[in-house]
Parts: C-alpha cells; sequence; structure tokens
C-alpha cells in the first residue's frame, strides 16, 4: 500500500510540473516499447525469468517466502535493469537525434524552424524521462525493498545425501561399518556427557 501511495506522489508530482495535457501527449509509445523489450531481453538473456516471478511476487506480498539465493539474484537482476535503462534513454535520445537531422531536406528548407526543432528535442528527449521515472518508481524501490526483506521463517533443508553422509561419518568415528549399520536391528542415539 505504501509502494502504491508513493507511486500516486510520483505522477501527481509529474502531472503537476507538466500538466495533464502534456502528460497525455509525452506517451510515446516507440520509446516504451523500448524500455520494455529491452526489459524483456535483459531477463531472458540472464534466464532469470523465474527469479524476476517470484521477486514481483515478494515485492506484491510480504507473506511470500522468497529463498535467499533467488533474493541476492533479484536484487543483481533489477540492479542491472536499472543501469539498462540508463542506457536505453541515451540509446533512445542518440536514435532520436539521428532520425531527426536524417530526415531533414537540407536542400529544399536550409533553415529548420523552432518550433519543428523544440518539438523534435521534446520528443527525443522524452526517453531520459522514461529512464528516470521507471529508475525513480520501479527499479530503485525494488532493490531497497528486496535488500532489506528479511524472510519471517526460514526452513532448513536437508538432503537425504547430507544425512546419509553424516551418518557415515558417525559410523566411522564409533567404529561401525556401514553393513552393521545395515544389519542393526535397532538404533540408539546416545547423548555424549
Amino acid at each position: 500500500m505504501r509502494y502504491v501511495i508513493g507511486f500516486l506522489l510520483m505522477l501527481g508530482l509529474c502531472i503537476s510540473l507538466f500538466g495533464v495535457s502534456s502528460v497525455v501527449l509525452a506517451i510515446n509509445m516507440p520509446a516504451i516499447a523500448a524500455f520494455m523489450v529491452v526489459t524483456v531481453a535483459i531477463i531472458i538473456m540472464r534466464g532469470e525469468f523465474k527469479v524476476f516471478i517470484a521477486a514481483v511476487n515478494a515485492l506484491l506480498s510480504k507473506k511470500y517466502v522468497i529463498s535467499a539465493t533467488d533474493q541476492e539474484k533479484a536484487i543483481k537482476l533489477f540492479k542491472l535493469l536499472s543501469k539498462s535503462m540508463t542506457g536505453t534513454a541515451v540509446l533512445c535520445v542518440a536514435c532520436g537525434f539521428i532520425l531527426m537531422f536524417s530526415y531533414t531536406n537540407w536542400e529544399t528548407m536550409p533553415f529548420i524552424t523552432l518550433s519543428q526543432l523544440s518539438f523534435g528535442f521534446g520528443i527525443t528527449l522524452i526517453a531520459v524521462f522514461y529512464g528516470a521515472f521507471i529508475n525513480l518508481v520501479f527499479y530503485n524501490p525494488a532493490i531497497s525493498m528486496l535488500e532489506s526483506r528479511h524472510n519471517a521463517e526460514v526452513k532448513t533443508v536437508i538432503s537425504e545425501k547430507q544425512v546419509i553422509d553424516k551418518l557415515l561419518e558417525l559410523s566411522y568415528k564409533q567404529g561401525i561399518t556401514p553393513e552393521e549399520i545395515l544389519e542393526a536391528n535397532e538404533i540408539a542415539f546416545r547423548k555424549k556427557h
């Protein structure tokens, strides 16, 4: 609930700074698609789709138990995604400038009007806003929440191999062979005093 309130405050800040009509005009689907594709591509390249889903579940519900290994992997994944949003913003700005100036016909129109130039710059720089907004609202809070998360109950799981190895170790310390253990009718455990 606190996250939702924080998200709404950030959205309210953007609306108050730019106005509702400017926020609606700022929706640039190619730039949004670029950020989404980069996020999905990185998750696929790292092969951590299950970790991403577990992290999202852990962020949405305090009752969800995430293993310490998955928690550590998720933190690393979200840090990588956060850095990637900055790189994606730079890439989108560079592509926007390249496209803006490559489609300008300098022979027939040697001078670009100020309104055309400002519109092109505005559309191009919107990617910087998206990258900063995604980091501020999604990835950085997710990293912080995952780092501070402590699972209430951590269950220790002992594998069958660990039990057998420990039993063999104890039997050798007592001078008992594994065959004697297998042939035993009863096993009694004693505490040393």
